[in-house]
């Protein structure tokens, strides 16, 4: 197997920093936030739209749970 010959660098080698940010309150009367209006990941550690659909699973379970149970799933405290 030959080994690619580098002819030419176009651009320089840029780096930036990992954050993560996540909102100060998930719920409120009447909303939910799930996925990046939740909390965002930096795109390099891969697990955005994974931690998205995660949530969206883990609050449609909680509906249901608190549909059965006769809560109001507006209630934030019920949604926890």
């Amino acid at each position: 197997v030959e080994i690619p010959e580098i002819i030419e660098i176009v651009n320089k080698r840029l780096s930036f920093p990992l954050s993560t940010m996540q909102s100060s309150a998930y719920t409120q009367e009447r909303i939910a936030l799930v996925g990046d209006a939740a909390h965002t990941i930096h795109p390099m550690a891969g697990l955005g739209v994974n931690s998205g659909i995660m949530d969206s699973a883990l609050l449609a379970n909680n509906i249901i749970k608190n549909i059965k149970t006769g809560n109001d799933i507006g209630d934030p405290i019920a949604l926890g």
